[in-house]
């Protein structure tokens, strides 16, 4: 009786032992593969920061001015040209049967209060036909609901009228999910004008 309940005892360690190296295993694999992501992403920020430096030297018919993130950068989309800029882009020059200049001040990882202090001076020396803005995602990590406030509407009061404005993205994440609405009202309560536009950003 004895020897069995050894047996069962060795057989049940085991086993537990075996599902804990099949977890750790697949923990291991799951930080690998995020390794591997931030890898594919870091490597392609000054490949499509160079892309969009590119393309904004062509001439065209109308002036398309973004600013904003990342997502405005085309990160995480198959290409810069299928970020929702490069798509709005398109979409303008089928619409239109004109050519389209596109510059894109965008900067991965901004911030409303880089944006600020970066685009907003290049963005003052163009004359565009058509602006769209997206950026305080990267503000809800360590989001300061005054300054935020205060960045966006330094924001807002440099964009013309007709600017389509993107709203802040669901980040899923719920320490940070719980800063969003705030921010979002932040920029619901101090739109660039009644005839503005808002909409959210996609990738493809």
């Amino acid at each position: 009786m004895g020897t069995k309940k050894n047996i069962a005892l060795v057989t049940a360690g085991v086993s537990t032992a075996a599902v804990g190296v099949g977890a750790w295993a697949g923990i291991r694999r799951a930080q690998a593969k995020l390794a591997q992501g931030r890898t594919a992403i870091n490597e392609t920020l000054p490949v499509h920061s160079k892309w969009w430096r590119d393309t904004a030297k062509a001439e065209g018919e109308l002036l398309y001015v973004a600013l904003g993130d990342s997502a405005a950068q085309g990160i995480g989309a198959s290409a810069p040209k299928n970020s929702y800029v490069g798509v709005i882009a398109d979409h303008i020059r089928t619409v239109t049967g004109r050519t389209v200049r596109v510059v894109n001040l965008s900067v991965s990882g901004a911030t409303v209060a880089l944006a600020v202090a970066d685009q907003l001076p290049r963005f003052a020396t163009f004359q565009p036909d058509i602006v769209t803005c997206a950026i305080g995602a990267n503000d809800i990590a360590a989001f300061e609901p005054e300054l935020f406030e205060a960045g966006i509407r330094k924001v807002f009061a440099a964009l013309p009228d007709d600017a389509i404005v993107g709203d802040l993205p669901c980040f899923y994440l719920p320490w940070n999910e719980k800063k969003s609405p705030s921010a979002t009202r932040s920029c619901a309560g101090s739109p660039p004008s009644a005839g503005s536009r808002w909409s959210p950003s996609t990738t493809r």
